[in-house]
């Protein structure tokens, strides 16, 4: 078992450090990683108190979506939305960054700006207070990644020499974990939460391996099941052949999502199943997200603020069930005792 446990206190929380990166992944999508990924991020910030940045590795956009906001051009594409804080007329700006800057151009030599988020200081220069940050995704600059590297497979066959523009696959798969991995970060958050994308790519490896810790959320019925051995054995498996950084990864575990209760019973079968099938990488019994209009209607795309759940009374179930879960997260990632 993977100990992997970061401290949560740190005397001067301007120093560079290296920090846990959390990733909630599946090769399924609609299984709730988005909203778990939005949830943890929350209960982070305001109720321990840390500085977050989420990175959002999903072509989709939602969590981009549900922070920030996305632009849509005429066609009705999805766009990364303009960074506040870059003038594409200044010179310096546009040599450091893209106008629409994105977890993708660490890929092209350009720096990334992370976006504030309606959680954070007003203060700027204010480096100390919780917040949560988010650098974009690109729904186009995923398809790009991709599209490169199935055009060199079929061009030069399946091995880890594969070139994506000037990227060999082995270096496209590290260059999240080396991103993620570097201690500057440390000087301005506490954590990372990654939103990776469904299906088995080079991208969804490249999740893994920038990962310290992995939550897998699922949705307890039949076919949710399907390839999740696999998922698990590619995540325990990645830590005989790290790639970008040092730290192994934890699998924190299968974590059940948007639960029907009294449906027959059917969704508490498939948990107990889940439970005897994967008992040493699954959430201990209790552990679970309902599905509740409490939480979707809150992770829905709006342009003004979302309320949280941890703004509902402190003895309702579904913040109850949240701070549970996502408790018991940190305490995985920063140890039981902070």
């Amino acid at each position: 078992m993977i100990k992997n446990v970061f401290t949560g206190q740190r005397e001067d929380k301007t120093a560079p450090c290296v920090i846990p990166s959390k990733v909630y992944l599946n090769n399924k999508g609609g299984v709730g990683k988005t909203t778990n990924s939005s949830l943890d991020a929350e209960y982070s910030a305001c109720i321990k108190g840390q500085r977050v940045l989420l990175i959002d590795w999903d072509g989709q956009m939602n969590l981009t979506g549900h922070w920030i906001g996305v632009d849509v051009d005429e066609k009705g594409n999805l766009m990364t939305p303009v960074h506040p804080d870059i003038d594409p007329n200044d010179e310096e700006d546009k040599a450091l960054y893209s106008h629409r800057s994105s977890i993708i151009d660490i890929f092209y030599g350009k720096e990334v700006l992370p976006h504030p988020t309606y959680i954070g200081p007003e203060d700027i220069d204010d480096l100390i207070s919780p917040r949560v940050d988010i650098i974009a995704g690109s729904r186009e600059g995923m398809y790009q990644l991709q599209h490169n590297f199935d055009t060199a497979v079929v061009s030069h066959g399946v091995t880890t020499e594969n070139t994506v523009k000037g990227y060999s696959t082995r270096k496209l798969i590290q260059r999240l974990a080396e991103f993620c991995a570097n201690p500057e970060l440390g000087r301005y958050y506490d954590q990372i939460i990654i939103d990776a994308g469904p299906s088995d790519t080079p991208l969804f490896r490249a999740a893994i391996q920038a990962a310290t810790h992995i939550v897998t959320p699922y949705k307890p019925e039949e076919y949710s099941f399907m390839g999740i051995t696999t998922l698990v054995n590619n995540i325990l498996s990645a830590n005989s052949n790290r790639m970008g950084r040092a730290e192994k990864v934890k699998f924190i575990g299968l974590l059940p999502c948007m639960v029907d209760r009294g449906r027959g019973g059917f969704h508490e079968d498939y948990i107990r199943d889940a439970m005897q099938d994967f008992s040493h990488y699954h959430f201990p019994e209790g552990y679970l997200l309902i599905n509740s209009k409490k939480i979707s209607s809150r992770q829905s795309k709006v342009e003004q603020k979302p309320d949280s759940v941890y703004k509902l009374r402190p003895s309702d179930p579904i913040r109850k069930d949240c701070e549970s879960v996502f408790n018991y997260v940190h305490g995985e990632v920063f140890g039981h005792g902070e």
